[in-house]
């Protein structure tokens, strides 16, 4: 999975309660002291989507953990692409846990 340059990571999932109770527990990379604020995560209940707005990542392998209550801790691994004269060079993969399927997708 990979994001562009300066674009908000959007992740889909079909377990909307899922999506809603995650809000507030959610680490990039293994930083358990400062978690995306719920005001960062904003959730679209029509489209079952989470966008992470405002992160700012460097190129390379970011590691997301999401630690909602009740539900078993998810860990997404994606990859942060440079723009290259207008392209981008797509790092691919699928995630699947326990039949939830939470799919990273660019806007």
């Amino acid at each position: 999975m990979s994001v562009k340059e300066n674009t908000d990571p959007v992740f889909y999932c079909k377990d909307l309660a899922y999506l809603q109770a995650v809000g507030g527990h959610i680490y990039l990379n293994n930083d358990y002291l400062n978690p995306i604020s719920e005001e960062d995560c904003v959730i679209d209940a029509e489209k079952n989507t989470m966008t992470l707005k405002g992160l700012v990542l460097t190129p390379g392998l970011h590691t997301l953990e999401l630690r909602a209550p009740g539900y078993q801790t998810v860990r997404l691994t994606f990859q942060s692409m440079k723009k290259c004269w207008n392209r981008i060079y797509p790092f691919r993969s699928a995630i699947c846990l326990y039949s939830r399927v939470i799919r990273l997708q660019q806007r």
